[in-house]
């Protein structure tokens, strides 16, 4: 009776402890193992993995999709002419650095959509205040949505700490237009921040 008790004791506490000290990534996550409060490891690959119990490690999930960014009315944006337009957009986006999106926005995703966002409305207001209705309806319309384009990815995430470190290393903000010249002339992006592991 004793050892059918022992045993029992036995197989609910190996439960317990592998339950505590194992996780499963899903293809769709990134998991960050976290050992006591400092980033540790990123596993990106899907499958059974195992951490120490907490508190010593802990694991937080990103999604590792697509996302999208979708404005819920259009912005008022003035030509050139000092026309007013209505321009609806939406951003695709996804998380490409783990380590440095949690550092960035401790992993809330609506901070991270919030800077984005503000990124390409200032984007889009620069391409399109520099041209007139008729331009940015047919004529440049596609050079415009490139240079927003090569903007994006030619600074990458997390975009508006990008900016803002190379706006504090050379004092001045940068243009619009000025860091289209610098992306097109196959220039590095801004310096991205150091972390440390």
């Amino acid at each position: 009776m004793n050892k059918i008790v022992g045993t029992i004791v036995a197989v609910v506490l190996a439960a317990v402890l592998f339950r505590a000290c194992a996780f499963i990534v899903d293809q769709r996550q990134f998991a960050v193992v976290f050992a006591l409060g400092q980033i540790k490891e990123v596993i990106s690959e899907p499958g059974l993995h195992f951490k120490l119990p907490p508190p010593f490690q802990n694991v937080v999930y990103l999604d590792k999709r697509i996302l999208t960014i979708d404005t819920p009315q259009p912005d008022r944006v003035q030509t050139s002419e000092k026309k007013n337009l209505l321009v609806d957009s939406f951003v695709k986006w996804r998380i490409q650095d783990p380590r440095r999106y949690w550092v960035s926005f401790l992993g809330n995703e609506r901070a991270a959509q919030e800077r984005i966002n503000t990124l390409v409305r200032d984007a889009l207001n620069q391409a399109v205040n520099k041209r007139t209705v008729n331009d940015v309806t047919s004529r440049e319309r596609d050079k415009a949505m490139e240079e927003i384009t090569l903007v994006a990815e030619w600074i990458g995430m997390p975009r508006n700490t990008l900016i803002r470190q190379w706006v504090e290393q050379h004092h001045q903000s940068p243009s619009f237009a000025n860091l289209v010249r610098r992306a097109k002339a196959g220039e590095a992006p801004p310096p991205s921040t150091k972390l440390e592991d």
